[in-house]
């Protein structure tokens, strides 16, 4: 692990942060104590979680002694974790998805309305088109009756 031989001095700076790592702050109060201290601490990976420091921070003697126990992942803030963003790229697509998926969904409820009103097509849906969304008329019964 690379994170692990990296000092607290660069892990826990704000200004310099590590590209792959965080720090990993084990604080605790103890029973003649009124506020947290940090027993100890160590750089960790930045995708770690929650339930993963504080098992960490369960294996120092000291901090299982503790009454009151709150690890902490001091985050780099200027990096933005790449679990919870997207790329410009991806949002484009999304947008650009979610358009077609509208407009073809305004077209359907147009072709319907425009059938049930006029009694034909406004326009030939392409034949990739499922006729649930674009239902087709049956022209062969309407030869029949003429």
């Amino acid at each position: 692990m690379k994170c692990a031989s990296i000092p607290k001095e660069i892990c826990s700076s704000s200004s310099m942060c590590v590209p792959d790592c965080d720090w990993l702050d084990c604080s605790a109060r103890f029973d003649d104590q009124k506020s947290f201290q940090s027993v100890f601490g160590l750089c960790v990976p930045y995708n770690l979680s929650q339930i993963v420091a504080y098992l960490m921070c369960e294996t120092h003697s000291v901090y299982k002694k503790a009454q009151e126990k709150l690890p902490s992942i001091v985050r780099c803030p200027n990096r933005s974790d790449p679990a919870t963003s997207f790329s410009p790229q991806t949002i484009y697509l999304l947008i650009g998805i979610g358009i077609v998926i509208a407009l073809t969904l305004f077209a359907s409820i147009f072709y319907r309305f425009m059938m049930k009103k006029n009694k034909i097509p406004p326009f030939r849906p392409p034949d990739c088109c499922p006729s649930f969304l674009f239902p087709r008329p049956d022209y062969n019964l309407s030869l029949i009756h003429i």
